[in-house]
């Protein structure tokens, strides 16, 4: 497989092929890591990623191709996934779970609407897995602000380590 065949099926399987560093340059990941991290994921790049076994093996596992792993949002938000989560044609509303970070599990609803997939207000903040009907992708849920060094130290000097 070419070294664009293999990044175009890491975009497919949601893997950045670069990104931009602490000094503003762009950066990409190496062919042989990129071979690397689609194998470990099971998803071979010796194949064709359009109508080949890799490519059909990943559609299976992450579901459509035009909905992401990975989803963010904020805490105390309403759960909105892009259109085309859900085969509108099929079902207009999905039970599913939402699996916390700490193994906790709860029942959920979702429901197609105009502005996409819509489900419950999302509260905890951490890395969960959202799993409907043969689907699952990552839910990111993020603090509503960040903690500031003001909040935590009260005025007083604080000091720690930092690493990069």
């Amino acid at each position: 497989m070419s070294d664009h065949a293999v990044i175009d099926l890491a975009r497919e399987a949601g893997i950045a092929h670069e990104w931009i560093d602490a000094t503003g340059q762009t950066r990409q990941v190496g062919i042989d890591s990129l071979r690397s991290i689609l194998k470990a994921l099971g998803v071979s790049s010796g194949t064709p990623p359009i109508g080949g076994e890799s490519g059909q093996r990943m559609h299976r596992s992450h579901g459509r191709a035009d909905v992401p792993p990975l989803v963010t949002m904020q805490a105390g938000a309403r759960l909105v996934l892009p259109k085309g989560t859900i085969d509108e044609g099929a079902a207009r509303e999905v039970d599913g779970e939402l699996v916390d970070e700490d193994g906790g599990v709860r029942s959920l609803r979702l429901a197609v609407r105009k502005q996409g997939v819509v489900g419950p207000v999302i509260d905890r903040v951490g890395y969960h897995r959202l799993r409907f009907a043969d689907r699952e992708l990552t839910l990111a849920v993020a603090p509503m602000r960040c903690s500031t060094l003001e909040t935590q130290g009260g005025g007083k000097r604080m000091w720690g380590v930092a690493a990069q």
